[in-house]
């Protein structure tokens, strides 16, 4: 199945959207772990084999082998990023070995998710990958929810627990006539005025949403140009 995060396939959307809230209320709750898959790569070879001295040097060394207890080469590699309810770090190296080859199937904005059964938040389980969007999506997306294709408001899954916050848009942008007077920025495009943080943007915790959204904007910005000395970029100010 292929949850498309798009508004105008409300059932697909409204059921990222679940999905996603699950996965802050387990953050929430400290009981959710991502980072990379780490296993031995072993490499079966006699301790008289002239490659190893050459395999020492990229990395491996000796271990004792699982079955029989005899040495073999091996080295830890890191592998792909994964999003669990569990510590990866506790399961037997073959496993967590399966689990990087079933997320290196998918390219690399492809983030593997594995909600089991058995641990924190495992009566709403389920395995896949989240595809990340490029920044040039991410605009449009954001772009298109001002008035095209507005995001609508999704309640977490009854199975889930709380969540801090849950927000109807990823961005709240408003368009207006003239500018607003009270704004944590403002732009004018064509006679239109588009906002974020200020007037219409819904309580506090909202504007405050909307202007750290704003701020991850900027530095994943940042991220995507070469040399940031030569790419126009807000000014920002940091008092000491």
């Amino acid at each position: 199945t292929f949850l498309l995060n798009l508004p105008h396939r409300p059932e697909e959307y409204a059921e990222f959207r679940r999905r996603v809230l699950h996965l802050s209320a387990l953050n929430l709750a400290r009981q959710l772990y991502v980072g990379p898959l780490e296993h031995e790569e072993p490499w079966p070879l006699p301790t008289d084999h002239p490659l190893t001295t050459q395999a020492l040097d990229k990395g491996y060394r000796w271990i004792a082998n699982e079955a029989d207890g005899g040495p073999i080469l091996s080295k830890t590699v890191v592998g792909r990023i994964a999003i669990t309810n569990y510590d990866p770090a506790k399961l037997p190296d073959q496993e967590r070995r399966w689990l990087h080859k079933a997320a290196s199937r998918y390219p690399r904005n492809y983030v593997f998710v594995d909600i089991r059964p058995g641990f924190p938040g495992g009566d709403y389980p389920w395995r896949g990958q989240i595809k990340l969007r490029s920044f040039s999506a991410i605009l449009g997306f954001v772009a298109r929810g001002i008035a095209e294709e507005p995001e609508f408001a999704v309640d977490p899954d009854q199975r889930a627990g709380p969540v801090l916050r849950n927000p109807v848009s990823t961005l709240s942008v408003v368009e207006t006539t003239a500018r607003p007077r009270r704004a944590a920025f403002a732009v004018e495009l064509r006679g239109r005025w588009y906002s974020v943080g200020g007037n219409g943007s819904g309580e506090e915790p909202m504007r405050t949403w909307n202007r750290e959204a704003f701020g991850l904007l900027q530095q994943l910005f940042q991220m995507t140009v070469t040399d940031v000395a030569r790419i126009p970029t807000l000014p920002i100010t940091i008092a000491k």
